[in-house]
């Protein structure tokens, strides 16, 4: 029977621990936006077709239904039906806002 000398075993464990936290805190920083809980990405999604003025109610493509209101861009005006893009904005609000209509 061979005897290995234990400093060996704990060798190798320590540096299978400490590559194990690495990968773990690169894993944490890629994924840092999406734990956050702040909005990603643009959506697309259409004004509700009963819009008339004010802040509109966007049905954001695959919802069964609009939501809102969201605020706009002032070089946007709103109408009811547009194709429109939502950005996400502001920290911990997970709000979005209306930036703009899709060219046909």
């Amino acid at each position: 029977m061979t005897l290995y000398p234990s400093q060996l075993g704990h060798d190798r464990i320590t540096k299978t621990h400490k590559s194990t936290q690495d990968r773990l805190t690169r894993l944490e920083t890629r994924t840092l936006g999406i734990d956050s809980g702040m909005p990603l990405g643009l959506l697309p999604g259409v004004i509700s077709s009963s819009y008339t003025s004010g802040d509109p109610m966007v049905v954001v493509n695959g919802a069964a239904s609009a939501s809102g209101p969201y605020k706009y861009l002032t070089s946007y005006t709103p109408a009811a039906n547009d194709s429109v893009i939502l950005a996400p904005v502001g920290g911990a609000m997970k709000a979005y806002i209306v930036i703009g209509k899709l060219s046909a």
